[in-house]
Order: C-alpha cells, then sequence, then structure tokens
C-alpha cells in the first residue's frame, strides 16, 4: 500500500474492501453526503445480493444469455469476474441453469 494512502484511510477520508489485488478504495459515503456531492453513481462496488438480484431480474426477461450479453445489459462497471463468480454461485445454488463451456456458455431461468 502507497503512504499516502494509509494517511486517507487514517483520516476517514477513503475506505476500503476486500484483499490483495480484490482490494477497492472508496471515498467514504458519510463525507461525501457531508459535503453534498453530486455525483454519478456506479454499480463497480455492487454488493452480492443486488447482483444477484439483477441478474435473476435479466434472465427472467431475456430467458436466456452468455456472459458477455448479461453483462452489457446489467452494467458493463460491474466487474467481470464479480460477475462471473456470482454466476457461478446461482449456477451451483441450482437458481439458474448453464448449458455449453467455455466461450459456448449460456445461462437460462429455470423458474
Amino acid at each position: 500500500m502507497h503512504p499516502w494512502l494509509d494517511r486517507l484511510i487514517g483520516w476517514g477520508l477513503v475506505s476500503s474492501k476486500g484483499k490483495a489485488k480484490g482490494m477497492l478504495y472508496f471515498i467514504s459515503p458519510e463525507l461525501l453526503r457531508k459535503l453534498e456531492f453530486k455525483g454519478s453513481t456506479t454499480l463497480r462496488g455492487i454488493e452480492k445480493h443486488r447482483l444477484r438480484e439483477l441478474i435473476l431480474r435479466d434472465l427472467e426477461i431475456y430467458r436466456e444469455g452468455s456472459i458477455g450479453e448479461i453483462h452489457e445489459r446489467i452494467g458493463k462497471e460491474i466487474p467481470r469476474r464479480t460477475l462471473q463468480d456470482t454466476l457461478k454461485r446461482l449456477v451451483q445454488a441450482g437458481e439458474i441453469g448453464k448449458s455449453g463451456a467455455l466461450k459456448h456458455t449460456r445461462y437460462q431461468c429455470t423458474g
């Protein structure tokens, strides 16, 4: 980590989430509210349960799709790796179906 970043975290200006390469840094939401910051919102740091619901709703509407199609529809700012992990968990839990392999994998709504 960088010394200047440590200081910002220590002052409470920057918060972090995750570990190692997956570490995500962001400005404290409390600070943004206090400063009445009017910036744009992104889906980059979306919570897992919200991403899960986005994927399920997408597949309910479109019935099936590749990871690229789903990614395009729900938001390109979401890290692809996060989307892959969530799709894998949904398949393992039996909440969605999967057919094909590698680049030809398609996900389907099972409900």
